[in-house]
C-alpha cells in the first residue's frame, strides 16, 4: 500500500510540476535582459535575453536573435523596445514593448511573429493586450492554431476570447501579416481577465476568420 501511495504522489508532483512549467511569463515584457542603450542606439540580442519566454519568427524563419531599439528598413524583425528608445516612439507600458516588423514588400511578406505556450487559466473569459498597429487588420492571434478574432476594446486596447480553452495548455501566438509591408507595429500588457469580450458581429466574424485562414496558409511554419 505504501509503495501505491509514494508512486501515487510523484505522479502527483509530476503532474502539477508539469504545469508549473507551463505557466505564461514574461506577458509584459519588462523580463528583457538587455543593454541600457544611449537613445537612437541598437543592438542584436538572443531571443532568450529579449524576448524571455517567447518565442521569434519571420515567416517560416524561427529566430534566434532580436533587435533591441531596432527599425529596420526593407527587411522583417522582432524586436524589443525601451527604455531609452529615440526614435519619437515610447513602450507602450512600462520600460519595454514587444516590436513586430513585416515586410518588405506589399503583399509579399514575410510576416513577423511570437510565440508562447502555457496554461490557460481556468477563470479567465479573455485575453487581453495594447497594441499600437500600422493596420489593425494585419494582427492575427491564434490559440491553440485556431485564429481567435480580435475585439477593439478602445484606447489602444484588445481582447479575444479564451471561454473555451481555459485550464487548457495551448500556444498563443501573435503574428502581423506582411500584407502592407515594412510597417511599425508595438505590443505590451498581454494579459488574462475573468472579463468577457463583447461578442463581434456574424459578418465580422466570418471576414476575420476568413483572413485569418488564408494568412496562416501563406505563412504557415508548423511542417503537415
Amino acid at each position: 500500500m505504501k509503495k501505491w501511495m509514494i508512486l501515487g504522489a510523484i505522479l502527483h508532483l509530476s503532474f502539477t510540476s508539469g504545469l508549473w512549467a507551463q505557466v505564461f511569463q514574461n506577458l509584459d515584457f519588462e523580463s528583457a535582459n538587455v543593454s541600457n542603450l544611449p537613445a537612437g542606439q541598437f543592438e542584436f540580442v538572443s531571443v532568450a535575453d529579449g524576448l524571455p519566454g517567447w518565442s521569434a519568427y519571420t515567416g517560416t524563419n524561427q529566430l534566434t536573435q532580436v533587435g533591441h531599439n531596432l527599425i529596420t528598413i526593407g527587411g522583417a524583425d522582432v524586436g524589443i523596445w525601451g527604455p531609452d528608445y529615440g526614435f519619437g516612439f515610447p513602450p507602450l507600458q512600462g520600460a519595454y514593448t514587444a516590436i513586430l516588423q513585416p515586410g518588405p514588400f506589399i503583399g509579399q511578406g514575410p510576416s513577423a511573429s511570437i510565440a508562447q505556450t502555457g496554461v490557460i487559466p481556468a477563470s479567465a473569459k479573455s485575453m487581453r493586450f495594447l497594441a499600437s498597429l500600422a493596420y489593425t487588420n494585419d494582427l492575427i492571434v491564434t490559440i491553440g492554431g485556431q485564429v481567435a478574432p480580435v475585439i477593439p476594446l478602445g484606447s489602444g486596447s484588445f481582447g479575444c476570447d479564451v471561454s473555451a480553452v481555459t485550464g487548457s495548455v495551448q500556444e498563443i501566438e501573435f503574428t502581423i501579416a506582411g500584407t502592407h509591408g515594412n510597417d511599425l507595429n508595438f505590443l505590451d500588457a498581454i494579459s488574462f481577465s475573468t472579463e468577457p469580450v463583447p461578442e463581434p458581429s456574424g459578418l465580422s466574424l466570418l471576414l476575420i476568420g476568413i483572413v485569418g485562414l488564408g494568412i496562416l496558409r501563406l505563412t504557415s511554419r508548423k511542417a503537415k
